[in-house]
């Protein structure tokens, strides 16, 4: 509505990624299209293609390019949720993170993509920071959008932030592009295997070239392998669900495996996906040494979230000092290390 009204040139397209999976945003393009002709705009047209459709129309070589910007920005986001909560100068690590943004959309255009990513992760580096006092883990699944935009899920990082917390984020589309690759490559054809294996050797390689620039710098910038999803999600949901959904229960359950304090599942009003994972959230929190979970619904009318993450918020930090507790009395228990050394000694070991 805003850009049909706003001054432009004519015959602009607006974009938007698509989908194949049971949700919701199958309708939106259609909707917006029926909106253009109600408001008879015949200047403004709606592009909402799939993957496939994305893949034939953008070419292996822009779709490369455009998949390095995909996981530099993952990682770039993974960064920049373990520098703000620690950051002397309130507003420095999303004022740099703007800068970053802006400096990565410009050289995913002009493909001058590790220069500007050297200059990011430097200018995040300079940050002056304050890490003497530890904060609980909150490790934030969902929907695609809901757990990722500000705007979906109601500022939800910041929120946690400013009560102590430092946030885990699950990925933004990384993911589900990977996996859902390695399913079409398991399931196709001969013929499909080996060019679906082409393109997943292109993408490990570029996915490569990003990584090994962040190397030492994110300390969560790691997410599971194929097999290791299938194998944390197959328990709760059987072998053949729905990629996202798989991918949502396996990084809930990556997040208590790998040491978070806390995992909320933050889905939208009527998300199917985000209806079944939360069925299975309280296995997790059994499976996993009561972590606190909690499922948290989005509208467009803010409701009881609040309430529910203040609740949530107390069960993080007695669950984070029961463990900051325990790791200290095994520590005690432990013999000094030289005293291990003459008992293995003294043993022949």
């Amino acid at each position: 509505m805003h850009l049909t009204r706003s001054a432009r040139k004519s015959h602009e397209v607006f974009f938007f990624p698509g989908t194949t999976i049971p949700c919701l945003l199958h309708q939106y393009g259609d909707a917006h299209r029926l909106l253009l002709g109600r408001m008879k705009v015949s200047d403004l047209s709606v592009s909402t293609p799939g993957f496939e459709d994305l893949k034939a129309l953008l070419g292996l070589v822009i779709g490369a390019r455009l998949w390095r910007g995909l996981v530099a920005i993952d990682l770039l986001i993974k960064m920049v949720c373990e520098t703000r909560p620690y950051e002397l100068e309130h507003g420095q690590t999303d004022e740099v993170h703007r800068r970053n943004m802006k400096d990565i959309e410009t050289a995913i255009a002009t493909d001058e993509l590790p220069a500007a990513l050297t200059m990011a992760t430097s200018r995040l580096r300079l940050i002056p920071l304050d890490r003497s006092t530890p904060r609980p883990v909150v490790g934030v699944a969902g929907d695609i959008f809901t757990r990722i935009n500000p705007v979906g899920n109601q500022d939800l990082f910041a929120w946690l932030e400013e009560r102590g917390c430092e946030v885990w984020p699950a990925p933004f589309l990384v993911d589900i592009m990977d996996f859902s690759l390695r399913r079409e490559w398991t399931r196709g054809s001969l013929g499909e295997a080996a060019l679906l294996g082409a393109l997943m050797l292109r993408k490990n390689v570029e996915t490569w070239r990003v990584r090994r620039m962040f190397r030492g710098q994110v300390k969560r910038g790691d997410e599971p392998s194929y097999q290791e999803v299938l194998d944390m999600a197959t328990p709760y949901l059987g072998e053949e669900q729905n990629e996202v959904l798989v991918l949502n229960v396996a990084k809930m359950v990556d997040f208590a495996r790998r040491g978070a304090d806390g995992i909320v599942d933050a889905v939208c009003f009527n998300c199917m996906l985000g209806t079944v994972s939360a069925a299975v959230t309280g296995r997790i929190r059994e499976n996993h040494d009561g972590i606190p979970i909690t499922n948290l619904v989005y509208s467009a009318v803010e409701g009881n979230q609040r309430a529910m993450l203040e609740a949530f918020l107390h069960q993080v930090k007695t669950y984070a000092k029961r463990r900051s507790q325990a790791a200290l009395a095994a520590g005690a228990d432990s013999p000094p290390r030289h005293q291990g050394l003459l008992a293995r000694l003294w043993q022949g070991g």
